[in-house]
């Protein structure tokens, strides 16, 4: 999954699980997943979302978008 920093412009690669990943990806923002099981990213891309790696810091551990956050992560965004 390709990542684009809202302020920098800049673009970071992030693994993770593709099926589990297309799968929140379709229930948080739809018209993700297609017609043979493909995945549409026209669906999400430009949604704005917050998101964390898992604990090694490896692979997507979740998101949420932007407008269903709770203020929790959107403090956590504003100081750093």
């Amino acid at each position: 999954l390709e990542i684009e920093d809202s302020e920098t412009g800049g673009c970071e690669h992030v693994p993770c699980d593709n099926g589990a990943t297309v799968r929140a990806l379709e229930a948080a923002f739809g018209n993700v997943i297609t017609d043979g099981h493909t995945a549409n990213g026209g669906g999400y891309k430009g949604r704005e979302v917050y998101w964390s790696l898992d604990e090694f810091g490896l692979a997507l551990a979740g998101f949420t978008p932007v407008e269903l956050a709770s203020e929790e992560p959107k403090a956590h965004y504003a100081r750093n």
